[in-house]
């Protein structure tokens, strides 16, 4: 396994993964390789990006908002009828207030990665914005919604971890709860 894991971070070029094995309700095994950074050697405490795999589970939170009645596919995500209408004093492009939650979990909510995907590039989000410290989500969301759409929501599919962002906002809006307090209860 050890061979398997260092094999793989060459071949990408990762600095340092975690493993974790479970089956059923056991963890039957949990590694660090690599580094965390210069100074720290990877292990299972931590914390990493979930990254992609949040994604299913997302969708699954927001499929069981669904089943409560709290959120629809249909549901507008901005505009006065939006489930994050608070956002809308940012918006700039007219057609943001197209996109429904459907749009986001399918990827068609018109953005881009075009020019780098925020979520990933925090360091330039900083640069780019004249700050000193990673941006809040409040920040970064109010920030990327004064840009305009790179298509008509619907129109295309494009993949965005930016569109998973707002789900989870949508996911705390309608629960009343952090996403976190969210996914862990339902």
């Amino acid at each position: 396994m050890d061979h398997a894991i260092d094999s793989f971070l060459n071949f990408w070029g990762l600095h340092g993964a975690s493993l974790a094995i479970v089956r059923n309700d056991s963890l039957l095994f949990a590694r660090g390789y690599g580094w965390a950074d210069s100074d720290t050697r990877m292990n299972p405490d931590i914390r990493l990006r979930m990254a992609s795999v949040s994604k299913l589970l997302t969708a699954v939170g927001i499929m069981r908002l669904q089943e409560e009645g709290k959120v629809f596919l249909e549901t507008p995500v901005f505009g006065p009828f939006g489930i994050l209408k608070e956002y809308d004093s940012c918006i700039k492009d007219d057609h943001y207030y197209q996109i429904t939650v459907e749009h986001l979990l399918r990827h068609q909510g018109g953005f881009s990665t075009r020019g780098g995907d925020v979520m990933f590039n925090t360091a330039r989000f900083m640069q780019q914005h004249g700050i000193k410290e990673p941006p809040t989500t409040d920040y970064l969301v109010r920030k990327e919604l004064a840009r305009r759409l790179a298509f008509e929501p619907g129109t295309y599919q494009e993949y965005s971890n930016f569109g998973y962002l707002l789900l989870s906002l949508v996911i705390e809006r309608a629960s009343g709860m952090s996403y976190e307090e969210f996914m862990q209860k339902e």
